[in-house]
């Protein structure tokens, strides 16, 4: 049996299969959307080696990268309530409630996880964690608590 000269194309789902942009305002929707997300992931490094030969079969290796963005909010609420009690009836008032930002802070952090993952007719699935790289944000806790401190008093 002689090797196909048919070229493989193996695609990425940039759109994805069920999605809707009400589900996910990161999905591509126009024609320039979804070409920006193309380029985004092919210079992120988004590949697939493959390989086939009549002993071996074929083989496919990648790595799964996957991040996220997170973005935190820190608020103070307060309300005040006002209270007398004149032995036959109480009288009371609610004052507020207020609420006050302190900060926001996170979209330029990043958590994330790479590993490799491999698979071959003659062995399957190898997803070995062994190989994995965690990404973390690195925190400066005094100093975000100091800015909400400045923030709350200030």
């Amino acid at each position: 049996m002689a090797a196909s000269s048919k070229p493989v194309i193996i695609s990425c789902a940039l759109t994805g299969s069920i999605h809707t942009p009400t589900m996910s305002d990161a999905l591509p929707v126009t024609p320039d959307e979804i070409v920006e997300q193309g380029v985004g992931a092919a210079e992120a490094g988004a590949a697939i080696e493959f390989d086939w030969s009549r002993s071996a079969g074929l083989s496919l290796e990648t790595t799964f990268d996957a991040s996220v963005r997170p973005k935190f909010r820190l608020s103070a609420n307060a309300s005040v309530r006002v209270g007398v009690d004149l032995l036959f009836t109480d009288v009371s008032h609610t004052f507020g409630p207020w609420t006050r930002v302190l900060g926001e802070f996170g979209p330029d952090m990043e958590l994330g996880v790479s590993f490799p993952v491999r698979w071959s007719e003659a062995n399957g699935l190898d997803l070995s964690l062994d190989n994995m790289t965690v990404r973390q944000p690195t925190l400066d806790a005094p100093a975000l608590m100091s800015s909400v401190f400045d923030q709350l008093v200030g």
